[in-house]
């Protein structure tokens, strides 16, 4: 979205220096957590095959499709929560919860989803879905260790509770673990124990279809646990190279995860923007955001991050995506990202990532990283999120 005018800026961060009363606004935006909408709008599409009108939900919360599908879009913890409740309420199916969990792919969960599919084992894999587990945004506690009980080995993932209404969620995590288990290793396995802290729901078959006859109810705590076989079963598609890069976006979005506030994502938006047209400078952004360039650099530094920090941030995703295109040369490339000289800009990447430009452009190229590196980008798109990495 263009915002050239004062109208498009979110009101807390609108410079009133020279307003007519000549005060200043020093409101911040709320610190609540932001999730996924790949995970609304998965929860929203579920619900959709069972009796509930996605439209109306949208309507009522003042959301459009457009704004879930948007690439890298967080929406509110608590307008996530609404549209949880809406669905569980208006679903026609009581399993909605595990349903959802069901068939929830990796990729809804983006990059930490990508991080499981290129993980040596499902061990592995379910601890760096621990690892990660907060750039899902204010979902609740996740933790996943192996554990010795009378000589035998075994992990154990545990599930917290964060809500009214929890059940839904843990029922849907609990079915994601184990069904996006069976996808990424290509075994049909099974836990040794679930424990639930609610009482049967009134569907015991339907957890017996999904988890076998280990299910106990009214439990103390929130927990699945594994046999050490199963925990290292292998995945089908792990890549060492492509999982060192994801981690290094992740790590960056973690550090950035408190920060990465409404006035930040509308500077990067500018900055992708103003790319185009050669224009980055912190005063025509500045200019952008009706504001001056002071006032900026004070808001950003209350958000935790700065202008040149952003800057950053693009200029790496375009150039991970921009040395996938082959009809440009490296120094171009430079040269489009705002570097004076290729020399800077192969120091920049290589502190990055570890590889050189040209490195890395000779794996795309020899296929020893997966092309889908680029859907960990904010600027791609996450409609076909499975298209590149298959899991069975």
């Amino acid at each position: 979205m263009s915002m050239n005018s004062k109208k498009d800026i979110p009101a807390s961060y609108i410079d009133k220096s020279n307003s007519k009363d000549g005060k200043s606004n020093n409101s911040l935006p709320s610190h609540e957590p932001a999730v996924m909408a790949t995970i609304s709008l998965h929860m929203l599409r579920v619900g959709s095959q069972h009796g509930v009108d996605i439209d109306d939900i949208l309507q009522d919360l003042a959301l459009s499709k457009e704004q879930l599908v948007k690439p890298g879009e967080r929406i509110p913890l608590s307008i996530h929560l609404k549209i949880q409740s809406q669905v569980v309420s208006k679903s026609l199916l009581p399993e909605i919860g595990l349903e959802i969990g069901r068939l929830m792919p990796s990729g809804i969960l983006n990059i930490v989803g990508y991080i499981m599919m290129t993980s040596a084992s499902l061990g592995e894999a379910y601890k760096n879905l621990e690892n990660y587990w907060e750039l899902l945004g204010g979902m609740g506690d996740f933790k996943f260790i192996a554990k010795n009980v009378s000589g035998n080995m075994h992990a154990e993932i545990s599930v917290g509770d964060f809500h009214p209404i929890s059940k839904e969620w843990i029922e849907c995590i609990t079915s994601y673990c184990i069904t996006v288990g069976r996808k990424l290793t290509g075994k049909d396995f099974f836990p040794l124990k679930v424990h639930c802290s609610y009482s049967e729901p009134g569907y015991e078959e339907c957890y017996r279809q999904l988890f076998g006859d280990c299910v106990l109810f009214d439990q103390k705590h929130n927990k699945i646990v594994l046999s050490a076989e199963d925990a290292d079963l292998p995945i089908i598609h792990p890549d060492p190279v492509l999982l060192n890069l994801l981690k290094l976006q992740a790590e960056l979005e973690r550090k950035q995860m408190s920060t990465l506030k409404e006035l930040t994502r509308s500077v990067k938006n500018l900055i992708l923007q103003g790319s185009k047209e050669g224009r980055t400078d912190v005063e025509d952004i500045a200019k952008k955001m009706c504001m001056s360039k002071r006032s900026l650099q004070r808001l950003l530094g209350l958000e935790g991050t700065s202008f040149s920090m952003i800057l950053k941030q693009v200029r790496m995703e375009r150039a991970i995506l921009m040395l996938q295109q082959q009809d440009l040369n490296i120094t171009q490339i430079a040269f489009q990202l705002g570097y004076s000289e290729r020399s800077a800009f192969d120091r920049a990447f290589k502190k990055w990532t570890g590889l050189a430009p040209r490195s890395f452009r000779n794996q795309v190229i020899s296929g020893s990283i997966a092309e889908s590196v680029r859907l960990c980008w904010p600027e791609c798109s996450n409609v076909a999120v499975m298209d590149n990495i298959k899991v069975g």
